[in-house]
């Protein structure tokens, strides 16, 4: 069953790609509102936006800061555009509902769908498009589309990456609007060893978007405790872990 909840990404560049929250984006969200009476409609974002029409649209959102993603399969997200095709994933596994592009605007309710696992927009021509989605929390065809990571194991055999270590973040990442320098002491002693595909934060339920910041500083503090508490029976409890944490969220290690 898909919940009628709804997501936008926005706000993932300092310049916000060249535009800025505008009546365009307003639409969407009210738009959005009025068609489907949402539970809840979240904007995840690293910068938050300002003007006239965010002050209208702001009384319907729930606001998500997130800490976006670097690199995906090792290799890194240079384009604003690409980071948004992994976070709108990770929110449709850990909430699901419904994704839509911040220049969507709703004419129908979406209920009639919420039968099914998962659903995909169409293109005029005729392909998927994942402008819009709908998915119910860790529906299997998302699941199988963002959990890929095989390209990764390419990486840990090049001796670039381990299969167990903090996640790659590049230096000067922010967190509510702070550099995470800034923010945890001894932050750079997490870049002193390998990244790894999984590691002890994310067991631990700490990825997607970062909440607060304690929430940015609990996740940190695992990379640190696992660096200083390194073991092959570590990497292990981690490993067996990893499974059961995606699909059912944060477990205690």
């Amino acid at each position: 069953m898909i919940p009628n909840i709804i997501h936008f990404v926005f706000g993932l560049c300092e310049d916000f790609g060249g535009r800025p929250f505008s009546l365009v984006h307003y639409l969407a969200v009210k738009s959005a509102y009025d068609c489907n009476r949402p539970e809840v409609i979240y904007l995840h974002y690293a910068h938050q936006p300002s003007g006239e029409w965010w002050d209208r649209a702001k009384p319907y959102l729930t606001l998500i800061q997130l800490d976006p993603p670097k690199e995906i399969f090792g290799k890194p997200l240079l384009h604003y555009a690409h980071v948004s095709d992994i976070i709108r994933l990770e929110v449709l596994l850990k909430y699901g509902g419904i994704y839509l592009d911040i220049d969507v605007v709703c004419l129908k309710a979406f209920a009639p769908f919420f039968k099914h696992e998962t659903v995909m927009g169409k293109e005029r021509e005729g392909g998927l498009c994942n402008a819009v989605i709908l998915a119910a929390p860790k529906a299997r065809f998302i699941r199988r589309w963002y959990l890929d990571e095989l390209p990764q194991l390419i990486n840990v055999l090049k001796g670039d990456m381990a299969i167990v270590g903090p996640r790659a973040q590049v230096m000067g990442m922010r967190a509510v609007g702070v550099c995470y320098e800034d923010l945890v002491p001894n932050y750079r002693a997490r870049h002193a060893v390998r990244p790894g595909i999984t590691g002890l934060a994310q067991v631990r339920g700490y990825r997607g978007e970062i909440k607060d910041a304690e929430h940015a500083i609990a996740r940190i503090d695992a990379d640190l405790e696992y660096i200083h508490s390194a073991s092959l029976w570590l990497d292990l409890k981690i490993l067996a872990l990893t499974g059961p944490s995606v699909a059912f969220g944060s477990i205690d290690c």
